[in-house]
């Protein structure tokens, strides 16, 4: 902890000291002065002793008052202000002597110069300062000359005044620039042995700490210097199988895994020469027994014992590693059973698909072409009959029911065999769609914000089967009045969306979850897309498929 003060602080505390420790041998110096100085003039003029004695009785009191008052001072300021006011009226007493006496002025000058000049340069005070006492003193000391003796005339002595008050400042400048500068270095002083016996402790506390704190770690601490290992700690020796001595007597690398040690050689010797590189590196170790651990290794340089060296810390990663070669081979092993999913996904659409074709060409060819045949032989047996032949209405009546049944086997033969994908392509066969599922009880729209181009031909009846099988989802169990369907194509995948605004269900119950949801769900996964429903009882619902968008070579927009 520093304990030295701001330099302003430290020099007023030192100036305070020497005010403090001076006061006492000026005070007794300048007393015994005052003494012979008045035996001398009792002597010679032959002076009452009186006031001689009183002089003497008034600058003891006023020196002892001084000294006991500043001692107990803490300011420094407010102990100069009164050591002035000390001067002052140590000065004028020394007036009011001569004055009563009928002294010579030329005397009153020069005790009071002296005075000035050398409490001015024992106390080192500033010139400022020294000038208010002269001011006090000399000065006004000078209103006294006409009751002097031996006055001088009023040029001179102000001549002469002026000469010793600028000696007096200059000497008293000095002295305190002087006694400064020897504060500031002494202050330097100790602040640079504080700062040398701060490091030592540092030094001393600091490599104590380290190694408390090291050998508590359970991470492995290791110092490198060179080529050695100068430290390591409890965690490390447990980490690699290795004693104390075995560890510092061999290269550092010795102990990392036979792939590792070029590389953790090179990058060593390197980092300690100041390359820059990752201080977070993933290493294996080989420990004594063999055993081959992965570490995560972290490295700084350091100064260790005056001489720059490595600090390096390993955490044993071995069980994480383990888990992640696990979650790898997790991961491929579910991407291959999504591609197997996938492609039976894909297998499944195809032969449902192709059983749709069959179908529809079985009952279009096939069934239909047989009730047309059965329909033509109605008529005949209508038209060889006589007008008013018995049953000859109920004849009729079949023959239009066996028409209406093969127009609705066609339309069923056209839905499951949709050929106007081939000629209207997307877009249009999906209003083609909304045409013909549009009615009095459910208005079917279709929009899409962009020209469409004509995708691979999967592509296309997939989105046509899904929109198909959501717009008879939302009239059969949705019972809704308005489907809409939005198809477009944004950042490479094509977007379905259908709404609608009928009764809605329970995405997260299984119940509703019929063969129509899984269709679509299935033919998302084959194009390797996605399907999203969003639905609520009595709210509606949204279905969103999305796929990768993939065009047919030579393809133009549809709009």
């Amino acid at each position: 902890m520093d304990h030295t003060p701001p330099p302003s602080l430290a020099l007023e505390r030192a100036h305070l000291d020497l005010i403090n420790r001076r006061l006492p041998f000026f005070a007794l110096g300048w007393l015994a002065v005052a003494f012979f100085w008045i035996a001398t003039l009792l002597l010679e003029t032959g002076a009452a002793s009186l006031p001689s004695l009183l002089l003497l009785g008034f600058q003891a009191g006023a020196f002892a008052t001084t000294v006991v008052v500043i001692r107990r001072e803490v300011h420094e300021h407010r102990a100069i202000v009164f050591l002035v006011v000390a001067m002052v009226a140590l000065g004028l007493s020394w007036t009011a002597f001569f004055v009563t006496l009928g002294g010579p002025a030329a005397a009153v000058a020069m005790i009071q110069v002296a005075f000035c000049a050398s409490a001015g340069f024992t106390f080192a005070l500033r010139w400022h300062t020294t000038l208010v006492a002269v001011l006090g003193t000399l000065w006004v000391s000078m209103l006294a000359d006409p009751w002097l003796t031996q006055a001088m005339p009023p040029l001179e002595s102000a001549t002469a005044a002026a000469i010793g008050t600028a000696l007096i400042l200059l000497a008293t400048e000095s002295a305190h620039r002087s006694f400064r500068r020897d504060v500031d270095r002494r202050t330097l002083d100790e602040e640079a042995r504080q700062a040398l016996e701060v490091s030592r402790n540092a030094h001393r506390d600091g490599e104590f700490t380290f190694r408390s704190l090291a050998e508590s770690m359970e991470v492995a601490v290791f110092i490198v210097e060179g080529t050695s290992l100068r430290y390591v700690n409890a965690t490390a020796m447990a980490m690699t199988g290795y004693s104390l001595d075995e560890l510092v007597n061999m290269p550092f690398w010795e102990v990392m895994h036979p792939d590792d040690r070029e590389q953790v050689q090179t990058r060593g010797l390197a980092r300690q020469q100041g390359a820059e590189l990752p201080a977070h590196v993933e290493y294996r170790i080989r420990t004594k027994s063999g055993t081959t651990r992965w570490v995560d290794y972290r490295a700084v340089i350091m100064e260790f014992q005056g001489r720059p060296a490595m600090l390096g810390t390993a955490i044993d990663i071995s069980a994480r590693k383990d888990a992640e070669i696990k979650l790898r081979s997790s991961v491929a092993e579910l991407s291959r059973s999504e591609e197997k999913l996938r492609q039976l996904a894909i297998s499944q659409v195809a032969i449902r698909e192709e059983e749709r074709k069959r179908l529809g060409l079985d009952l279009h060819d096939d069934v239909c072409q047989e009730l047309v045949g059965v329909g033509i032989l109605l008529e005949a047996v209508r038209q060889r009959l006589p007008p008013d032949a018995a049953g000859i209405g109920e004849l009729e009546r079949s023959t239009q029911y066996l028409n209406e049944v093969v127009e609705h086997l066609r339309a069923l033969a056209s839905d499951l065999r949709p050929l106007q994908l081939r000629d209207l392509g997307l877009l249009g066969s999906l209003r083609a769609l909304a045409d013909g599922m549009s009615s009095d009880r459910m208005r079917v729209s279709v929009s899409c914000p962009a020209p469409m181009p004509r995708l691979e031909e999967d592509i296309e009846l997939a989105v046509y089967r899904v929109a198909q099988e959501a717009t008879l989802n939302a009239f059969r169990h949705g019972s809704a009045r308005a489907v809409g369907l939005m198809l477009s194509a944004v950042d490479g995948h094509v977007n379905l969306e259908v709404s609608d605004d009928g009764s809605g269900f329970d995405t997260t119950s299984t119940d509703g979850r019929g063969l129509g949801l899984v269709s679509m769900e299935e033919r998302a996964l084959a194009l390797g897309g996605r399907l999203g429903i969003w639905s609520e009882r009595g709210k509606g619902a949204t279905l969103l498929f999305e796929c990768p968008l993939r065009t047919r070579t030579g393809s133009r927009n549809h709009s």
